[in-house]
């Protein structure tokens, strides 16, 4: 009898050893692919997250944007780099993206401009965003801080912040694929 419990519990602690060694070898691999798909798209880790907290200088004025302003109504933020954006063929499909984009989310759009003042007014005139009937601001993000923190690698790039202040769509964008 006492072989017998003997064995039963070299089993059991086997078994607990093996379903330990299997679960923390599962636990490695989930944190991999994690970190790959976070690595390859890093756009998704961010759907669904709060938008990070910002003040920005509207090109042309002394007025400010900040995440606060976006809060109410569903706004789509356009990231754009001038050194990249003002080069045939791109220009065309930059203006069509943001042209879509403003009648898409109903006039909410920021442009974010990933640039000098300079660079970012010749961009506003380029796309005619210095008119006064059109209500797009360009915002500057001169040191590409707000570029940096919310993970914008290519340009033109788009974010959708929901009223509630959440990340709903985030990407780089072709004119098939604006947001």
């Amino acid at each position: 009898m006492n072989v017998l419990l003997e064995i039963s519990y070299f089993v059991l602690c086997a078994v607990i050893v093996v379903e330990w060694t299997v679960l923390h070898d599962l636990a490695h691999k989930v944190a991999d692919i994690r970190r790959k798909r976070a690595e390859e798209n890093p756009e998704a880790e961010k759907l669904g997250e709060r938008f990070p907290r910002f003040t920005a200088a509207v090109l042309g004025s002394s007025d400010t944007v900040s995440d606060r302003d976006l809060l109410g109504r569903t706004t789509c933020l356009v990231f754009v780099d001038p050194a990249t954006s003002v080069v045939e063929p791109t220009v065309g499909l930059v203006a069509s993206i943001i042209h879509r984009l403003w009648h898409q989310y109903d006039r909410a759009i920021c442009i974010v401009c990933n640039g000098t003042t300079a660079d970012c007014a010749r961009f506003g005139a380029v796309f005619g965003l210095d008119r006064s009937d059109v209500t797009a601001k360009v915002l500057l993000d001169q040191l590409g801080t707000l570029t940096r923190l919310l993970a914008v690698r290519s340009f033109p790039s788009a974010i959708v912040v929901s009223e509630d202040g959440h990340v709903a769509k985030f990407g780089s964008m072709t004119l098939g694929e604006a947001a």
